[in-house]
C-alpha cells in the first residue's frame, strides 16, 4: 500500500512540475515587465527633460540660416 501512495506521489509531482515551473516563469516575467515599465516612466519623466533642458542653449546657439 506505501508504494502505491508512492507511485501515486510521482505521478502527481511529475504533472505538478511544468504548472509549477510555468508559474514561476509568468512571476518572473511579470516583475521584469513591471520594472521595465518603472524604469521607462522615470526615463521619460525625469532623465529625459533634463537632457532635453541642457540640449535646448546649444540647439539655439547654431544658426541654421546661414
Amino acid at each position: 500500500m506505501f508504494s502505491f501512495w508512492i507511485l501515486i506521489g510521482s505521478i502527481l509531482s511529475v504533472m505538478l512540475l511544468p504548472l509549477v515551473e510555468l508559474s514561476f516563469g509568468l512571476v518572473v516575467s511579470a516583475v521584469g515587465l513591471l520594472v521595465m515599465g518603472i524604469l521607462q516612466w522615470h526615463w521619460r519623466a525625469a532623465i529625459w527633460p533634463s537632457i532635453r533642458k541642457h540640449q535646448r542653449p546649444l540647439l539655439e546657439q547654431t544658426d541654421l540660416s546661414a
